[in-house]
């Protein structure tokens, strides 16, 4: 629930999470009522007793033409509503100047590293399929965690060359990419140096020489 990305230029977005949410919630707290019920719950006197006399009761009037015709009219209606729906999803995907067809700012900093980073660095990026695609490059997983050491020894163990920070208006994994880098340049910051500030995005080289075991050690602790 956090936040859909793309997704929120659509009606309605978000229902799902927030009706999962009140299902599940509702859920456990019948469950927890069943548990402290213990079999109370299945004699005819209970709540869902009564409620199962209730429904057996509804299930017999519905059975009436014109409930059947109600039940074909929301049918239909339902149906229509989803055509509706694919309809001006179809027109979004069709509009060049939509936003679902706009380069991603991942998109657009993996077009800048393939055209000025050699071939062979190694890029530590946390969109890793789309910055492979436009890149043409290694890519290891940016891993969602703020802890300096954590990060610097996955950067010595895969050599990486260069960091891809990008700036997200809703980050699908959380610390988002920004608040992950920054205690790491905070611990390092002889270690990494800027080479590209795009709109959304910043790309840091990694000095490799400056990556000494006693730097390493001091840089976690700061």
């Amino acid at each position: 629930m956090h936040g859909s990305g793309f997704a929120n230029q659509f009606p309605n977005v978000g229902l799902e999470d927030e009706f999962s949410l009140a299902v599940w919630l509702l859920s456990g707290i019948v469950a927890a009522w069943m548990v402290w019920a213990g079999t109370r719950w299945l004699t005819p006197t209970s709540t869902f007793g009564r409620l199962g006399s209730m429904l057996g009761r509804a299930l017999r009037v519905t059975s009436s033409p014109v409930a059947a015709l109600l039940g074909i009219i929301a049918f239909v209606g339902l149906i229509l509503a989803g055509l509706v729906i694919q309809i001006e999803n179809c027109s979004i995907n069709r509009d060049r100047r939509s936003n679902v067809n706009q380069l991603s700012q991942d998109a657009e900093a993996g077009k800048w590293i393939r055209s000025h980073i050699d071939a062979n660095a190694i890029v530590m990026a946390r969109q890793v399929p789309t910055v492979v695609h436009y890149s043409n490059r290694k890519v290891i997983w940016f891993p969602p965690s703020s802890n300096p050491r954590l990060l610097i020894e996955g950067i010595v163990k895969h050599r990486v060359n260069f960091v891809l920070v990008v700036r997200r208006e809703n980050s699908y994994y959380l610390p988002s990419d920004e608040d992950c880098f920054s205690p790491l340049l905070k611990a390092y910051p002889d270690v990494f140096r800027l080479v590209e500030q795009g709109p959304d995005f910043s790309i840091f080289q990694v000095a490799s020489k400056a990556l000494t075991p006693a730097k390493i050690t001091i840089g976690a602790v700061r």
